[in-house]
């Protein structure tokens, strides 16, 4: 938990992260929000960061958005603040899941950060790869496989390369049946984008060089959205993670900026 300490809590966010890391490395976000008053609350989902489980692994997807609800439950009560502002953060799967969260439970937040949602996770993998999975996943759900994701293509910032390099809670496993269950929580995500609160207040952002999720997924889901307020940044010259990018100073200003308009 990440708590201000020279204002009053005024905003609670729930922060969730993305394949193969842990909630401590969204520190510096947590901080960064601290400024206007937003404590923020994290769990390393099962199987990533110090949580139980095998590596990259989960029984049910379903078991994340329980484990969110849960998380929301414990922010109100433990902090005592007003419900109605309550901010949803979220990148890559944890964007998934955000947006998922958000079509479950429509009236849990007002406020929501997307960043580079993995919309269709799919695409990632070769034709020929993805027929063999769909066999081997029929008798061997646990099976462990990389799940690619290099540190250059996560960030252009060498010294965030280094510390993903080293950083003994980041992994790059992945099962097969977190594989397709995060490929089917993608399809019903799709299928219920009208079920997001109408008055939500939502900001997404994308890496131009983003080459582990795709603009043009979150650029046309972005467009289908009927939502009165919503705001897509696309991240000149960044790659997959725009908070950590070497320009991450201007997604910190956006946000800046988006917070102070929709808090007013």
């Amino acid at each position: 938990m990440w708590k201000p300490v020279k204002s009053p809590v005024s905003l609670v966010a729930t922060i969730i992260h993305g394949l193969g890391e842990h909630i401590g490395r969204y520190d510096e976000m947590a901080n960064f929000l601290t400024d206007f008053g937003i404590a923020s609350f994290g769990i390393d989902l099962y199987g990533f960061g110090k949580s139980e489980g095998k590596r990259g692994h989960v029984f049910d997807i379903n078991d994340y958005l329980k484990d969110i609800k849960t998380l929301y439950s414990i922010e109100g009560k433990y902090l005592g603040v007003n419900h109605k502002k309550r901010l949803i953060l979220g990148h890559s799967m944890g964007g998934l899941l955000a947006l998922a969260y958000l079509e479950k439970y429509p009236d849990d937040h007002n406020l929501a950060i997307i960043s580079a949602p993995a919309l269709r996770p799919e695409k990632k993998v070769p034709k020929a790869l993805y027929i063999v999975a769909s066999i081997l996943k029929l008798f061997w759900p646990s099976l462990q496989m990389s799940n690619k994701l290099r540190p250059d293509e996560i960030t252009s910032d060498m010294t965030e390369q280094e510390y993903l390099k080293s950083d003994g809670l980041v992994h790059d496993k992945i099962t097969l049946k977190l594989f397709f269950e995060l490929l089917k929580l993608s399809k019903l995500v799709w299928k219920n984008i009208h079920k997001i609160n109408k008055d939500l207040k939502i900001l997404f952002f994308h890496g131009e060089n983003d080459k582990i999720a795709f603009k043009e997924d979150t650029e046309e889901f972005f467009n289908l959205l009927q939502l009165k307020d919503k705001r897509l940044e696309i991240m000149k010259n960044m790659k997959h993670e725009v908070h950590t990018d070497i320009n991450r100073k201007a997604t910190y200003e956006i946000i800046k900026d988006w917070l102070k308009s929709v808090l007013e």
